[in-house]
């Protein structure tokens, strides 16, 4: 080869993969942002079938590879289905150029070590890769790399067991909160020793019958039962007292009876868990997440937080895989921190009957420790501006949220196929199902081109399936020919949750309280006759002792 086909060679390369700082210094930036002569228009049109190096990591419904499981790390991948892949494949059509994707040998996303990154990061920095999928910016990051924003971002939620039935014993004390309990026992006291003093002082100055200590109490419970006695105060300023306190019973009297309506009724739950704080407020309460979670910004927003309540959270926090993560939620006691479309889609796979029905809550305190996220790219990069463009259009008609969707709602289908009877797969595994995404162009009036998808297998739609906080819903009319079938998981509370769903079908009924409803006053009078019984043995104490030998 003669040293000017090298020369022109070398030319061409730095043509199309580098822009120096003498260019910018030049104001060739100015030109190639302006669509100017460094730059020709067909140029930009098309990267003349290039072929670029990408790096990625595993994180659906964002992006999904398969890989060879004879192969190290670090070697090229096979994508799937997934959002950044549809993106890809959708840019690499219009733009005209290839790519080989390769996934991230220390599965790291990127965090700057002795003034270098590692991850994907560290590999955009030194230039061994071309571009990486599912990335989020930091201003550390933006320093070493190029950014564009692709698509809304993911949100950190806590997933914890639903609430479960609370004790039918405890009907007679959950019409009211324990501080207004507290409350009405400190008022029957201090009403009751209110009217004793009130009641001496009269009986000095006038005289007439002394009013024991013990009667006062009794008095003030006595009306708080609607039972008071029958021989009011004789004194104007004790009846007053007597007055008001008849209004405080009546209007406790109502709303204590009203709820506690409601209460044999209708079985109480135990509180959700929402967010953070109410996980770390339960007694005796773990929480963990996956090891692959710990790394990038979720381990910096851990690590460097100045909150008391996340430091906590940080310093307790368990790493363990999503399997051993879903069993010890299922056990009780337990929280999965993790993000929210990741969460969904196990759910929804593994974890929800036909039903819809799932022993999984989402908290509904959403945590956005992204501010976007998007695709990154090597400094300089002049192919940059024109994918960051092209993503901004899909962005602002909406073809990444509708993909969103529908990349999740076919995963649940496929991962539940996957998980019939007579399947390899096993249940809670995220990475389940294979889905070829094949293409069509269709070109648009200004010249962007996206696929339009052809000779696919029946999808489940938004119309067919919507995934919630609780898990996912079926619709009652068929999704193609294939029928969702039952998620066993040998949880009792799974079942529990379906046969008060069943219960719950048809016409309603009257209900008939039982002794299941009423079981706590029985206790409480079992309890009454006990300390019954002991004062009793005080008394008989105190009189032999007090009596002479």
């Amino acid at each position: 080869m003669s040293w000017y086909s090298r020369l022109e060679r070398v030319c061409i390369l730095y043509k199309y993969t580098t822009i120096t700082q003498e260019n910018s210094q030049n104001n060739n930036e100015n030109k190639f942002t302006s669509g100017g002569t460094f730059f020709s228009t067909e140029e930009l049109e098309s990267l003349m079938g290039h072929a670029y190096r990408v790096v990625g990591l595993r994180y659906f419904p964002y992006l999904d590879y398969s890989r060879q499981s004879d192969q190290p790390p670090g070697t090229a991948v096979t994508p799937k289905d997934s959002l950044d892949f549809r993106i890809l494949t959708t840019l690499a059509a219009a733009l005209n150029f290839t790519y080989v994707m390769h996934e991230q040998s220390e599965y790291q996303w990127g965090m700057r070590i002795n003034g270098r990154f590692n991850g994907m990061i560290g590999e955009l920095e030194r230039e061994e890769s071309d571009f990486c999928m599912i990335a989020a910016p930091t201003p550390e990051r933006l320093e070493a790399i190029d950014y564009t924003k692709g698509y809304t971002p993911d949100v950190m939620v806590v997933l914890s067991l639903k609430p479960t039935p609370l004790p039918e014993s405890l009907s007679l004390i959950q019409p009211f909160e324990g501080k207004l309990w507290v409350m009405l026992l400190v008022s029957v006291v201090a009403w009751g020793m209110t009217l004793w003093l009130l009641q001496g002082a009269w009986q000095k100055m006038a005289g007439g019958r002394r009013v024991e200590l013990s009667t006062a109490l009794l008095y003030s419970w006595g009306a708080l039962l609607n039972d008071p006695p029958s021989e009011p105060p004789v004194n104007v300023s004790g009846q007053v007292l007597v007055g008001w306190w008849l209004v405080l019973c009546v209007v406790i009297n109502t709303g204590y009876t009203s709820s506690l309506v409601a209460h044999l009724t209708i079985q109480g739950r135990s509180k959700t868990i929402e967010g953070f704080r109410d996980m770390v407020e339960r007694p005796n309460w773990k929480w963990g997440s996956e090891d692959w979670f710990m790394s990038g910004v979720p381990l910096e927003y851990f690590s460097k937080h100045t909150d008391p309540l996340i430091k906590k959270i940080y310093k307790e926090m368990e790493l363990l895989q999503v399997k051993e993560a879903f069993k010890k939620v299922v056990a009780g006691g337990y929280s999965f921190i993790s993000f929210k479309n990741y969460a969904k889609v196990i759910i929804a796979s593994s974890y929800t009957d036909t039903f819809g029905n799932t022993p999984f809550y989402i908290g509904k305190e959403e945590i956005p420790i992204f501010v976007v996220s998007g695709w990154g790219f090597r400094k300089g990069a002049p192919f940059h501006r024109r994918f960051s463009q092209l993503m901004y259009r899909l962005e602002d008609v909406g073809i990444i949220s509708y993909w969103t969707r529908e990349v999740m709602a076919r995963r649940v289908r496929e991962n539940r196929a996957a998980s019939a009877p007579g399947s390899q797969i096993v249940l809670g595994d995220p990475t389940m199902g294979d889905i070829s995404h094949r293409s069509a162009p269709v070109r648009y009036s200004e010249g962007t081109t996206v696929p339009r998808e052809r000779n696919r297998a029946p999808i489940v739609t938004a119309h067919e399936i919507s995934i919630n906080s609780s898990g996912m819903k079926l619709n009652k009319r068929p999704m193609g020919r294939q029928q969702l079938k039952p998620v066993h998981n040998g949880n009792s509370h799974t079942h529990h949750i379906q046969q008060d769903n069943l219960k719950g079908q048809g016409k309603k009924r009257e209900v008939v309280l039982g002794l299941g409803h009423l079981q706590g006053v029985f206790y409480f009078l079992l309890m009454g006759s006990v300390i019954a019984f002991l004062t009793l043995l005080g008394e008989n104490l105190a009189q032999c002792c007090s009596s002479p030998q």
